[in-house]
């Protein structure tokens, strides 16, 4: 069997056929993962619109697609392959819990999951608590004040880029910028229009978006309202800053843009090197491309191991309480695939709630991003490749209500 596929339109029905048999005989297993992790991936992405993605790339066709892809799952969950220790992968667990909205699951299938969800429950709370693994990456993220002053001589003009005006990140980043001297040539603020909404409506479902623009547009707060002690909140006021729109708490020039992607005029004129991203989306090779030394992204998760989204989430379900992390890279054309500057691990241990996980680490995101920004200018870090063929997860099924 061909291993040269790369995205479901790749993969035809005969395809798929033969990946059944192949996973029924237990021939081929190797062959098949491929495609089995581009089957995987497309469900994960497409939950929300996959029966209209499907009749778009396939027509007709879609129902036997979608057919094909409950039966291969079937195979995969009846013969155990593809398990993490022990337990069938949490990816593909997902990825048959956004199919099960779609399709009526067999019962079999229905029941195995079940099962698997059963015990993966009890194996998480049989886990003790322990405490972090050595990790072999050097580069670690420990804020030393007097270290960022003296590495603040060699600092160059930085470009900001922003998910909208009132950002908490960006203004603290803003701030810090100051406070150790690094000149910022311009921000580009990225404007929330329709066309946006229903962009990230498909991508991130109209529930979870709204509640963010509600969080942060209008509360102009946390992600969330889980309680913290520290939070980006509580850092922006401890940095001083009293006015949100970040318009008021500078003076370089700012640039509106409706997206990442397009590279106007303003855009094109900028001199700067290297930008520093606070959050806003897909950004395009050109975008990228524009930065000769790299934007600088921070990524909730522990790369190479956890890409793509609800990685903390997906991190716990694997009982690696230990492994949570913040991750800064260079960003390029994949998502969460560029070259590692640094990481900062942390335990779950003592956390009742996701959401006070990310309230607590959020507040790291602005100083883990000058730090990153510093030693890559002074050369205390080295961009350090990553090994871009482990998993992507993305937005993770809640498990409570599909059962």
């Amino acid at each position: 069997m061909s291993i040269d596929k790369k995205n479901i339109s790749d993969l035809s029905i005969n395809h798929l056929q033969s990946i059944l048999e192949d996973l029924k005989k237990n021939e081929n297993i190797f062959f098949c993962y491929e495609s089995i992790e581009i089957i995987r991936k497309y469900i994960s992405l497409k939950s929300r619109y996959l029966i209209k993605d499907l009749k778009k790339k396939f027509g007709n066709l879609y129902i036997d697609y979608l057919n094909l892809f409950h039966f291969i799952f079937l195979e995969l969950v009846k013969k155990k392959i593809f398990r993490k220790e022990g337990f069938l992968d949490i990816s593909i667990i997902n990825s048959i819990l956004s199919l099960k909205k779609w399709t009526k699951i067999s019962s079999i299938l229905s029941k195995e999951i079940d099962n698997e969800l059963s015990k993966l429950k009890s194996h998480l709370f049989s886990l003790k608590k322990i405490s972090l693994n050595y990790d072999s990456f050097k580069q670690r993220f420990i804020f030393n004040y007097s270290n960022l002053k003296q590495e603040s001589q060699y600092s160059k003009l930085v470009v900001i880029l922003s998910p909208n005006p009132y950002s908490l990140y960006t203004g603290s980043v803003i701030k810090l910028c100051s406070h150790f001297s690094i000149p910022i040539e311009a921000i580009i603020v990225r404007r929330f229009s329709v066309k946006r909404f229903f962009e990230e409506s498909k991508r991130d479902g109209y529930f979870y978006l709204l509640k963010k623009i509600f969080y942060k547009l209008i509360l102009k707060g946390d992600d969330n309202l889980s309680y913290s002690e520290v939070s980006l909140k509580y850092v922006f006021k401890r940095l001083g800053l009293r006015n949100k729109n970040i318009a008021k708490n500078m003076v370089a020039k700012l640039i509106y843009v409706d997206d990442f992607k397009t590279l106007n005029s303003s855009v094109l004129s900028l001199k700067s090197n290297l930008a520093l991203f606070t959050g806003g989306g897909i950004i395009s090779d050109n975008f990228i491309n524009k930065f000769k030394d790299g934007i600088i992204n921070l990524h909730v998760g522990n790369l190479p191991m956890y890409k793509g989204m609800d990685t903390t989430e997906a991190t716990i379900l694997e009982g690696h309480f230990n492994s949570i992390a913040l991750t800064t890279h260079l960003m390029n054309k994949n998502v969460d695939s560029g070259p590692i500057i640094s990481k900062y691990l942390f335990s779950a241990d003592g956390y009742s709630k996701i959401g006070t996980i990310f309230n607590e680490v959020s507040s790291l995101f602005p100083f883990m991003l000058i730090d990153s920004y510093l030693g890559l200018c002074s050369k205390r870090y080295e961009i350090i490749d990553q090994n871009n063929k482990l998993l992507s997860y993305y937005i993770l099924i809640n498990f409570k209500k599909t059962q």
